[in-house]
């Protein structure tokens, strides 16, 4: 017995010299050596150490061991085997006494598990070991299991809990007055931040991470708060700023040898020069970028610089090179399947094969894009309505919690309370008895006079009532008859004139054509079949809005609001009226933001914007200017549509979007109209729960601003948005 305990006792010295051993060389010799060799040593007695723990069956020696084992191995960079000793130490879960290194494991298990791309797992062993560590008080390991929680919530998007994180973080950070850690919070907070479009407050943590890492000197940390203030500037268009923090963010790849962060980089300052119109600068930039990209063999970073360089080679008028770059980073999009790229790329490759002159393929791929963009728009419909319902699970899940902790302490309270309760209530009881029964018999005698009074009160106030909803039903009645006769008085207008005379301007020009056609020059009878032409799409136009018109006025037309991304409503207006415009040289300029959306029904919306610019096209002058803009306002999103055109009187647009009047004025290249477009416009965008409204003055053109429901993307941000904050697109 005697012999077994020494020997125990020299197995024990043994097994912790092996570890204060290991300590000592992870915090001396691995400093002080160069290379591997060092953490190789390190790790056979690790090993040895951990055979021993487990012969004398010491969990939290064991625990410890894997953790230090599994550490060395990731800095070695076997990563596949790290990962599989850290598991191990899961299976002592309920066997050890001191949970402080158990913790430590599951943060290096989110990690490791980030690596191979297992978030479900990782954000678990997160958050059990931020419980573990919140429990026993470990208020470094609560920062670094938070800050591992966000980056895991980052990569699958949940931005809002990441930021959460992150900010908690930074508060251990602070507490702790531990900077590196504080600058890389503050860069993650920046980042999430500019996910989440608070452009403000993203530039401000990434100024502030910069701030802090130039004191201390870590300025190799800084980059992607470079790249953050980089972004930002970019969008406020302080091009000069964008291109100083990008510059700066570069220096730092190029010192690192971070191939991917220099071929960003270089796409950033690409677009700052293509801004800026020095298209030759641009194309240098973005010519480095993709040789950086193609060396890494990044597909995705490939098929984004292609299409970066085809968009500066349409505005250099090189049409065949451009679309030669965009073919091929469509080949690659399509390969991987990057669907928000992908509608990038076909919009430049319709412009650049219509600028060719190449209208068939241009059509083609205008086919290719709607399909795709209908795809994208469900699938990322699809994607928020599960990430929010995964996200109301999971609080409806805290919330149980947190009512059935309330619960057992409501039920201890009340049991306490129980008998004190009781012996009030007998007492009360007694006390009730003897006072209701001394008020019965004075309430028992006004009983009767009450309930006489009430009843007396009560047919009163059911006449007055009835009177008054006669007289409420009588004035509706009135007012339905007044809009009704307007509609149809109006509807008849329509018909007997509107409709008419295109029809007799079309039978007289075909007669003419038809009895006169040898007699009639080449031009003359080109003039009249343009004229024909003209008037046949007048009809057509008048045709389209009497339908919706009607649908509209017998509640026919279906209503089914949506998200609705502006810029594609209003591109897809200004191709339908690109001839029209150009015609009469106008220039159509889209000043919508990338991300701005509306929650409105699409037929509708298109409806009142094929009108509104319709009408722009029609009272603008030669060489004119027509632009639609929009701002966020609180809920809504403001939407402007101006032209530089002959403008109208106070009188003139007092009579706009009214049944009552007749308005209806022939444009600048005499095209006739009847004022219809714009009442319609009015009935839709009242039925989105909007407004509209017109600003104008003689010969300085009109403003037609409308006020629809602004949609918010802030928890689930589309792939699109991330490339424009990497500096995938511009």
């Amino acid at each position: 017995m005697i012999n077994i305990l020494i020997k125990f006792i020299i197995f024990s010295i043994f097994l912790n010299g092996a570890v204060i051993l290991a300590d000592f060389q992870k915090t001396s010799t691995v400093e002080t050596r160069t290379g591997n060799d060092s953490l190789k040593i390190y790790l056979s007695q690790l090993s040895d150490a951990y055979k021993t723990a487990v012969q004398l069956n010491e969990p939290d020696k064991i625990v410890e061991i894997i953790y230090n084992m599994s550490l060395t191995l990731r800095k070695l960079g076997r990563t596949e085997e790290a990962y599989n000793v850290a598991k191990r130490g899961l299976d002592w879960k309920n066997k050890i006494s001191d949970k402080s290194y158990y913790a430590k494991n599951l943060d290096l298990l989110n990690s490791l598990c980030r690596i191979f791309g297992k978030y479900d797992k990782a954000l678990s062993y997160a958050k059990e070991a931020i419980d573990i560590f919140a429990a026993l008080k470990d208020t470094a390991g609560q920062l670094k299991s938070h800050l591992h929680l966000a980056r895991t919530q980052k990569k699958v998007g949940n931005y809002p809990d990441a930021l959460k994180n992150y900010l908690r973080s930074l508060s251990f950070s602070e507490q702790l007055k531990d900077s590196s850690f504080i600058v890389d919070n503050l860069t993650g907070v920046a980042v999430v931040q500019k996910y989440l479009k608070l452009t403000d407050d993203a530039l401000s943590s990434a100024l502030r991470a910069i701030k802090i890492g130039q004191q201390i000197g870590i300025a190799e940390k800084l980059s992607d708060a470079y790249t953050i203030a980089g972004v930002v500037y970019k969008e406020r268009n302080d091009l000069g700023k964008a291109l100083e923090y990008f510059n700066k963010s570069l220096s730092i790849a190029q010192r690192k040898d971070d191939f991917g962060a220099i071929a960003e980089n270089l796409n950033n300052i690409g677009h700052i020069y293509k801004r800026r119109k020095e298209n030759s600068k641009a194309l240098v930039n973005f010519d480095q970028a993709l040789k950086y990209y193609r060396m890494l063999k990044d597909s995705s970073g490939i098929a984004i610089t292609l299409n970066n360089i085809g968009e500066v080679q349409i505005v250099l008028l090189e049409y065949k090179d451009a679309v030669n770059n965009l073919i091929a980073a469509l080949k690659i999009a399509l390969k991987i399947n990057m669907k928000p790229a992908l509608l990038n790329i076909y919009r430049n490759l319709i412009e650049a094969e219509r600028l060719d002159g190449n209208y068939v393929a241009a059509l083609k791929y205008y086919d290719q894009y709607t399909l795709l963009y209908n795809d994208v728009y469900n699938e990322e419909t699809s994607k928020q309505v599960a990430q929010l319902n995964a996200k109301y699970q999971s609080e409806l899940k805290e919330n149980k919690i947190r009512i059935l902790e309330k619960e057992k302490k409501l039920s201890v309270l009340e049991a306490e309370k129980e008998k004190t309760l009781r012996n009030s209530l007998v007492i009360i009881a007694m006390i009730l008895l003897i006072f209701s029964t001394t008020i019965f018999y004075q309430y028992k005698s006004k009983v009767k006079t009450n309930r006489l009074l009430t009843r007396i009160n009560n047919e009163k106030e059911i006449l007055n009532k009835e009177i008054s909803m006669q007289n409420e039903k009588l004035q509706r009645s009135e007012e339905i008859l007044k809009s009704i006769n307007a509609t149809k008085d109006r509807f008849f207008s329509i018909i007997a004139h509107d409709l008419k005379n295109p029809f007799i301007t079309i039978m007289g020009f075909s007669d003419l054509l038809l009895s006169d056609y040898t007699e009639l020059s080449d031009d003359e009878r080109l003039f009249y079949l343009e004229e024909m032409k003209n008037t046949a799409e007048l009809s057509h136009n008048l045709l389209q809005n009497l339908l919706q018109w009607s649908r509209s006025q017998t509640g026919r037309i279906e209503f089914n609001p949506q998200r609705l991304e502006l810029i594609n409503l209003v591109n897809k207006n200004f191709l339908l009226l690109k001839n029209a415009a150009e015609k009469k040289r106008i220039r159509l300029q889209d000043m919508v933001p990338p991300a701005m959306a509306v929650n409105a029904d699409e037929e509708m919306l298109n409806t009142v914007f094929r009108n509104l610019l319709t009408n722009a096209v029609k009272f603008s002058n030669t060489e004119g200017i027509i632009s639609v803009s929009a701002t966020a306002r609180d809920n809504f999103s403001e939407i402007c549509v101006s032209d530089s055109g002959v403008g109208m009187d106070e009188k003139t647009m007092d009579k706009l979007f009214r049944l009552d009047v007749t308005c209806s004025t022939r444009g600048t290249a005499n095209e006739e109209g009847t004022g219809l477009g714009l009442i319609l416009c009015k009935e839709f965008i009242e039925k989105n729960q909007g407004k509209i409204w017109v600003e104008s003055e003689v010969d300085k053109g009109s403003k037609f601003f409308l006020l629809c429901q602004y949609k918010r993307a802030w928890v689930v941000m589309n792939e699109w948005m991330i490339y424009g904050v990497l500096g995938g697109t511009d």
